[in-house]
């Protein structure tokens, strides 16, 4: 995420902030910028305060002529849990924060994000959950379904999610990274399959049309592949080739949101690219840069007694399926 300054005085300001700390103006997100834009007593003529700005904390400006008080970050939740509940507004309030990172991050690489407004069959919506059942039949599974994304707010739980991620054995688990896996699902058929490149897809991620059901059973019996670590960039990716995908699309874009803030910040330079923009790097650039700075950085939090921010090792298999959707997007 790039580094944003209020407009009215140009003081550092972040990207969830309401109001900015030096001059006091309010701040509000205007997705069609990519900027935060500073405002007196009311927002730039055309545009309205998200309603969800006072309950949810959300920020974003909403442009009148989309004829609704949501932005367009809040109107992808079909569904949201009893807010009558405070455990259940606070975790949706920390999952709404994180889907506009998530929106944020696509958006700035040219993404399309077709609602289900638009396509009502297969655009992208969410259904942030919270379990109503003592039953685990009846348990909420975060996934995904042909846009339809589903996501269990005890997510939002700290401790629930550590607990989940010692049971999964995964190095990392967080909202945001949720919300960017299970978007690969989503985009395997918005640039995949409308692309035309299912075949070069399965050359290198394997044969979709495996029984993914059964997949998974042997994955959740047997544990991961043998040797995963030579070519999966985690366990789970080897437990079916459309996981393998997420799971790469994912690291994709923690990889290309991490480079746009760090050379914003001025933490690494843009090794070749005259503009200084992540969006400009060659692959090849964006791999020289990342692999020194998540070193660094690892070597930071071990410092101060933090495990890995990136435990992960880029072998030269998950390299290349990160090039292949790097140039999946960039491909017109």
């Amino acid at each position: 995420m790039k580094l944003f300054h209020c407009t009215g005085c140009e003081n550092p300001v972040f990207f969830d902030s309401f109001s900015c700390v030096n001059c006091a103006r309010s701040l509000g997100y205007m997705p069609s910028r990519a900027d935060m834009v500073a405002y007196q007593e009311a927002p730039p003529l055309g545009f309205l305060v998200c309603a969800n700005a006072e309950q949810g904390g959300c920020n974003w400006l909403v442009n009148e002529k989309d004829g609704t008080p949501y932005c367009f970050a809040c109107r992808l939740s079909s569904v949201v849990p009893d807010l009558t509940n405070d455990a259940n507004l606070e975790r949706w309030r920390r999952l709404e924060a994180a889907k506009r990172y998530f929106l944020y991050g696509v958006f700035h690489l040219g993404l399309p994000v077709v609602s289900r407004m638009q396509d009502p069959e297969h655009g992208l919506t969410f259904e942030l959950l919270a379990d109503w059942s003592d039953d685990p039949k009846d348990s909420i599974m975060t996934g995904h379904n042909d846009g339809l994304i589903t996501i269990d707010v005890a997510e939002a739980d700290g401790s629930e999610r550590e607990a989940r991620r010692d049971a999964f054995d995964e190095p990392i688990r967080s909202l945001l990274g949720h919300y960017r896996h299970e978007s690969g699902h989503y985009y395997w058929n918005q640039l995949v399959e409308k692309k035309g490149m299912i075949d070069q897809a399965r050359a290198m991620f394997g044969d979709e049309r495996d029984d993914y059901q059964q997949a998974l059973k042997t994955y959740y019996a047997n544990g991961p592949a043998p040797n995963w670590q030579e070519t999966f960039i985690s366990a789970y990716a080897s437990s079916h080739p459309h996981e393998d995908f997420a799971e790469s699309w994912a690291h994709y874009l923690h990889i290309s949101d991490s480079l746009e803030t760090a050379i914003s910040h001025g933490l690494t330079g843009s090794v070749g690219s005259s503009s200084g923009s992540d969006t400009n790097l060659s692959f090849d650039e964006m791999i020289k840069m990342w692999i020194p700075l998540t070193v660094s950085v690892n070597a930071l939090n071990r410092a101060m007694g933090q495990p890995d921010l990136y435990p992960f090792v880029l072998t030269t298999p998950v390299i290349d399926k990160l090039s292949f959707i790097h140039n999946l997007i960039r491909q017109p």
